[in-house]
């Protein structure tokens, strides 16, 4: 949730030379800042509470008032996000519409789509002005709040469409039998499929060490050089 108005913030062109307009905001508003008295040089570090710095705008709680009043369109700020990011936000809204639809967004489903919203980069989330004036809640946070994170493992090497089968060179890590990955890629967009089985030369194993290549299937069309991720529960 950016603290100034819209079109009018030159912080980042300012001090990095990128400018917000032009979609490339690096975001200074989201750094811990210390105040300096320039005529006694006393300074003061921005603590608990980050000024230019709010937690995310988030809707979900209260999406059904939203829904109620007509609203038939949603917006989803994605700009110099992610590809998993703008996945997993879009498909958790897209649900949550669905499911209003369908006259089942209660809360056990609201909890379960906030949790998917949690598990990529966000600092916290807050309603902003939706529900009254925001409390000095809205900004107690610093860094990314994200329940999981991505590290590279490989990339694909081919595809093959008739057994939806992918091959993928490890060139980093491991990969193992229960991991999530992700498969990233300018056609591909964003594929996560969870390892159910996999092999090296037609023979099932359960794991394979960086330089191997293995075999998955898929679900879904991956591409040639798309980028291969685990995605895993980071560090609390």
């Amino acid at each position: 949730m950016c603290v100034s108005i819209s079109g009018r913030c030159f912080l980042s062109q300012d001090v990095f030379g990128k400018s917000a307009n032009r979609g490339d905001c690096l975001q200074p508003c989201r750094r811990e800042y210390t105040i300096t008295d320039n005529e006694e040089g006393h300074s003061y570090v921005l603590g608990s509470n980050y000024v230019l710095n709010p937690k995310d705008l988030c809707t979900m709680p209260f999406i059904e008032k939203i829904l109620d009043v007509g609203v038939d369109s949603l917006k989803i700020e994605g700009r110099g996000r992610s590809p998993e990011y703008v996945s997993e936000v879009v498909s958790a809204y897209r649900k949550a519409i669905e499911l209003w639809y369908e006259n089942n967004l209660n809360k056990k489903n609201k909890k379960i789509l906030l949790k998917q919203l949690s598990s990529v980069y966000n600092r916290g989330f807050h309603s902003g002005f939706f529900l009254g004036k925001p409390s000095n809640q809205w900004s107690e946070c610093y860094g990314s709040k994200s329940t999981h994170i991505k590290e590279f493992v490989g990339i694909v090497k081919n595809f093959y469409a008739k057994p939806m089968a992918a091959e993928i060179i490890i060139q980093s890590g491991k990969i193992k039998k229960g991991d999530t990955i992700i498969i990233i890629g300018p056609t591909t967009g964003t594929l996560k499929h969870k390892i159910t089985s996999m092999q090296i030369n037609k023979a099932s194993v359960n794991s394979a060490n960086k330089g191997t290549s293995i075999g998955i299937k898929l679900k879904k069309t991956a591409r040639k050089n798309d980028q291969v991720y685990i995605w895993k529960p980071g560090k609390d």
